[in-house]
């Protein structure tokens, strides 16, 4: 009789967890990079020293499935604002929930906050996508130091999303 999944479950990231979060890192923003043809945008980049730090200073959350780490994001709140990053989903499991289920998390963990913000690749359509069903709308683009343009996309809390 084959094992029946265990639900996925949403926790803060701990120390041992850095590695494997990493690794995820780097797998799921191959896909980006792909897209936007530059292998040095930041998220792979990203040293196990550096995932550290930030750890030390924002919340980082890990998507659990089945004993196995599947997704991750982080965030921290300033001035109001929520802002989201680096959220990730472990290849193949992308359109399964994970990545609805840690921004409603990482969002969670603020509920005065009156705006939350996240950026992905302006390539990112899917991203673009599933930031947009969860309220998001784009308020701006910008370019990185690595030459990426960026779309920044922000959630109003509390008051109508309509905008004319």
């Amino acid at each position: 009789m084959a094992k029946e999944s265990e639900p996925l479950t949403i926790e803060h990231a701990r120390e041992e967890d850095l590695p494997e979060i990493l690794a995820l890192l780097h797998a799921a923003f191959r896909s980006e990079a792909e897209l936007t043809g530059n292998f040095a945008i930041a998220p792979l980049c990203e040293t196990l020293e550096e995932l550290r730090a930030t750890a030390r200073v924002r919340v980082l959350l890990k998507a659990v499935a089945d004993g196995a780490i599947v997704g991750t994001g982080r965030a921290d709140c300033r001035d109001g604002t929520i802002h989201l990053g680096r959220l990730a989903v472990k290849p193949g499991l992308q359109g399964r929930g994970i990545g609805s289920a840690l921004i409603a998390a990482l969002e969670g963990l603020f509920p005065d906050a009156a705006r939350c913000e996240i950026f992905t690749s302006v390539y990112s359509e899917k991203n673009i996508r599933l930031y947009a069903k969860h309220s998001y709308r784009e308020v701006s683009r910008r370019g990185t130091p690595e030459g990426v343009t960026l779309v920044v996309m922000e959630k109003l809390r509390g008051v109508p999303q309509s905008r004319n």
